[in-house]
C-alpha cells in the first residue's frame, strides 16, 4: 500500500487534536491525486493542514514542533480517506 510522510509544524486545533502545517505541499498534492483521496486539501484556507487525531501522538508533541506524520489511503464507506500509520517529532519547539 502507498504511504506518504507529511512534514510540518504542529499548530493548535482542538483539545483532542492538532493540525500539521504541511511543508511538503506539492508532494502531498501529488500523493492525494495519485491515490484518489476524496477530501479537500485546501478547505478555503491559505495553507494546507493535515489533522493529527490519534491521542497518543497528540500527547507526544507540542505546538511549534516539526514532525513527520506517515499516512496511507484508507477506503471507507463514505469514500477514500487517509489514516496515520507512524509519527515522529523531528525538531523540538523553539521556546
Amino acid at each position: 500500500m502507498a504511504k506518504f510522510t507529511v512534514r510540518g509544524e504542529i499548530i493548535p486545533f482542538s483539545a483532542t487534536q492538532r493540525n500539521i502545517r504541511v511543508q511538503n505541499v506539492e508532494d502531498l498534492r501529488r500523493f492525494w491525486q495519485e491515490e484518489r483521496i476524496e477530501t479537500d486539501l485546501d478547505w478555503a484556507r491559505p495553507e494546507v493542514l493535515v489533522t493529527l487525531g490519534t491521542q497518543k501522538w497528540v500527547n507526544s508533541c507540542a505546538i511549534g514542533e516539526i514532525v513527520d506524520y506517515t499516512i496511507e489511503p484508507w477506503d471507507r464507506a463514505d469514500g477514500r480517506r487517509i489514516r496515520g500509520v507512524a509519527f515522529e517529532v523531528v525538531t523540538a519547539a523553539n521556546l
